[in-house]
């Protein structure tokens, strides 16, 4: 089976793309033990931040609308947004979350929650300047800023973004 699924996927993108779909199957209805590890956790959700920071190259990029809703990159942004919307609705809003799973939420709120806010109105923002963005990415991102408004009301909405700096720079202030 591993030789047919590694045949299946050639390109980077496809193995990208089978991972996100690994990662929301695993997030269904638990977390998974491994994501409780801050390491692995934060690995994940860098490389998750930075997918949705980094544009879709035009190169490539299908003329035609349809067809382009279903090019690699832009399927690559709509699992990485529903990934994190799943485990925000999930895992990350505190108020519907039992006593085990209260610390991951209140570390998720703290340290990623704002960072995908601002991830989230980049991409709403390439809208704005003219540019294309999926039905159902801004489908997706308006979940996501639907359900945690209460959140960034009471919070404010720049609380857990890094001002100035890309996702990259951005360090885990747990670690200094």
């Amino acid at each position: 089976m591993k030789t047919h699924i590694l045949t299946v996927l050639e390109k980077p993108i496809d193995v990208f793309l089978f991972q996100c779909n690994s990662m929301l199957t695993n997030c269904e209805l638990e977390i998974p033990k491994q994501l409780f590890d801050p390491n692995v956790f934060n690995s994940w959700m860098i490389l998750f931040l930075n997918v949705l920071e980094r544009p879709v190259p035009l190169e490539g990029q299908p003329a035609d609308p349809e067809l382009r809703k279903s090019w690699g990159w832009w399927k690559v942004k709509k699992w990485t947004v529903h990934i994190l919307n799943r485990l925000y609705t999930r895992f990350g809003d505190l108020k519907l979350q039992n006593p085990e799973n209260r610390a991951f939420a209140q570390m998720f709120q703290k340290n990623f929650a704002g960072k995908i806010l601002e991830c989230h109105l980049n991409l709403l923002n390439v809208i704005r300047m003219g540019g294309y963005l999926p039905d159902r990415v801004i489908n997706l991102i308006l979940q996501y800023l639907s359900n945690s408004k209460e959140v960034f009301k009471k919070r404010g909405s720049g609380s857990g973004a890094v001002k100035g700096r890309g996702v990259l720079e951005a360090k885990d202030e747990s670690n200094g």
